[in-house]
């Protein structure tokens, strides 16, 4: 008896999931008529990607379902837009938008200097760098907008940060390496957003996966590889008891591979040094000040 082979496709999920709705969870338990502790919160819009030839749209017929946004086609194509125009400034938001005071991503949008920031991140930074139509590339910026101001999500920022260093390796240094070290005003946006996750990554007890930093007096989760986490501490550590400037923190993180696994040439250690100054003594909303001064906006 032949064993027939097993084809497995690639497949691409975008939509963005909040969790449990713990401010208002009572509200459903009414609704439902009944207590449900594995409630999720997700927004209306959804795609799945499949990818395949055109057996698997006889075999899974799902975008002849009512109401189901299912292509097939290239992963990659979507999958590329997805992760630079939206998880990127997911990425490059999180740790500067808790500066400025704000705790969610709804509230960020709502703030004038960070709905600003957020539009030129999208629009300066990384549109330029990607291959696909203008027509296309705007498309989805103008869904990804329309999605950050859905009055309803409460995407926590701090839940963004969660292995923030690692997200900002895969979904935002390939966008600067696009720049190849060219001094624009994406140098300005991609260094202040780097900035302000070297300030954020600043754990109060060394030898902890998960730990805490402290955003304007209160305590906010971190988690990063342990090694990650105690390099982090240990170069704080010698900041704060004067043993190096803040450059040399800088040169120190932008040198360490095994954060970020390859050279960082394409950055600018005294940019980044810089913003990051600004944030420690005048904040967020200082920082974003000085970067509209230096790239006029």
């Amino acid at each position: 008896m032949g064993v027939e082979p097993s084809i497995f496709y690639n497949t691409l999920v975008d939509r963005i999931v909040t969790g449990y709705p713990k401010e208002n969870d009572e509200h459903y338990f009414h609704r439902l008529g009944y207590e449900d502790y594995l409630l999720t919160v997700a927004e209306p819009y959804h795609l799945l990607v499949i990818e395949g030839n055109d057996t698997i749209k006889d075999i899974l017929p799902l975008h002849k379902v009512s109401g189901l946004n299912v292509q097939y086609g290239e992963v990659k194509a979507y999958s590329e837009l997805k992760v630079r125009l939206l998880n990127a400034p997911h990425t490059m938001m999180f740790a500067l938008a808790q500066f400025v005071g704000t705790t969610t991503v709804k509230q960020a949008m709502s703030n004038d200097q960070l709905r600003q920031f957020i539009k030129e991140v999208m629009h300066s930074v990384i549109r330029p760098v990607l291959p696909q139509t203008d027509e296309e590339k705007e498309a989805y910026i103008e869904g990804v907008i329309e999605r950050f101001d859905n009055p309803y999500q409460h995407h926590q920022l701090s839940d963004l940060g969660l292995n923030g260093m690692q997200k900002f390796r895969s979904r935002v240094v390939p966008i600067w390496r696009k720049w190849k070290g060219e001094e624009t005003a994406a140098e300005h946006y991609l260094s202040l957003s780097l900035a302000a996750l070297i300030y954020y990554f600043r754990p109060t007890e060394p030898d902890q996966e998960s730990g805490t930093t402290v955003i304007n007096g209160i305590a906010v989760p971190l988690r990063e590889e342990l090694s990650t986490m105690n390099f982090m501490y240990a170069e704080w550590n010698n900041v704060s008891q004067r043993k190096q400037t803040m450059q040399e923190l800088v040169l120190n993180v932008m040198n360490n591979e095994q954060i970020w696994k390859e050279s960082m040439e394409c950055v600018s250690p005294a940019v980044v040094a810089s913003y990051l100054t600004i944030l420690c003594k005048e904040g967020g909303s200082a920082a974003i000040e000085t970067l509209m001064k230096h790239t006029n906006k």
